[in-house]
C-alpha cells in the first residue's frame, strides 16, 4: 500500500456533505484487493520501506500518481538492494530516477474503472479523455502482460474480482450511477 495522502481535516457541510481529508479515492478498494490475493500481510507504505532492508525483492513495481512529494531520496535509496525496480508515474521523483524502468502513468481522466470510498461505497467510472499515445493505466498494462485476449476492459476485471472475493460480491451486474454499497452484501453472507 502506498502512502495515504491528507490535506487538513475532514470538513462537513449542511445536506451531509463532507470533504475528507484523505485524498485516496480507492484506498478501501486497493485495500480489500491486496488483503485477499496477496501470500503475506499487506504492509502499508512505511512498514514496506522498512522491511527492504532485511528482506530485500527481486522485483518491485510501484505505481505513483501523487500530484505532490510522497517520498524523498533517502527513500528511494531504500530501494538499492532491489534487482528491478519498475516505477509507473505522472511525475518526476526520486524513486522514478532511481528506477530501472519508467513508464508513465495515465491520469485519473484518461482511465477506466471502479473506486470505492471510506465507506465502502463502490462507484464505475469511464474515461473522459485519451492518455497520450503509449500511456496505458495499469490495469491496460497488467492485462497485456498476462496476454489476456483482447481489450482491457475494466467491468470484466470487476466481475472476476466480484466472483472471487465476497467483499465485492455486490458489484456483480450492472453498476447505478450512484454506485453500490459493499456493506449491505457483507451483512447478507453472515
Amino acid at each position: 500500500m502506498g502512502p495515504i495522502p491528507t490535506a487538513g481535516e475532514d470538513r462537513s457541510f449542511a445536506g451531509g456533505l463532507t470533504i475528507r481529508a484523505e485524498k485516496c479515492p480507492n484506498r478501501r478498494g486497493v485495500e480489500e484487493v491486496a488483503t485477499n490475493l496477496s501470500r503475506g500481510p499487506c504492509l502499508a507504505w512505511g512498514p514496506f520501506v522498512e522491511s527492504l532492508a532485511a528482506e530485500p525483492y527481486d522485483a518491485i513495481w510501484i505505481s505513483g500518481g501523487y500530484p505532490g512529494p510522497w517520498h524523498d531520496a533517502a527513500t528511494a535509496q531504500r530501494f538499492e538492494p532491489t534487482r528491478l525496480l519498475i516505477v509507473q508515474d505522472l511525475f518526476d521523483s526520486p524513486l522514478l530516477r532511481r528506477a530501472d524502468y519508467q513508464l508513465p502513468g495515465a491520469a485519473f481522466a484518461e482511465r477506466e474503472g471502479s473506486s470505492v470510498n471510506h465507506a465502502d461505497r463502490l462507484q464505475s467510472f469511464g474515461w473522459a479523455v485519451r492518455p497520450p499515445a503509449g500511456v496505458l493505466a495499469e490495469g491496460q498494462l497488467y492485462w497485456r502482460l498476462l496476454r489476456r485476449p483482447g481489450l482491457y476492459a475494466a467491468r470484466r476485471v470487476l466481475d472476476e474480482v466480484a466472483h472471487e472475493i465476497l467483499y465485492f460480491r455486490a458489484a456483480a451486474g450492472s453498476i447505478p450511477d450512484s454506485g453500490v454499497d459493499l456493506k449491505i452484501n457483507l451483512l447478507a453472507d453472515t
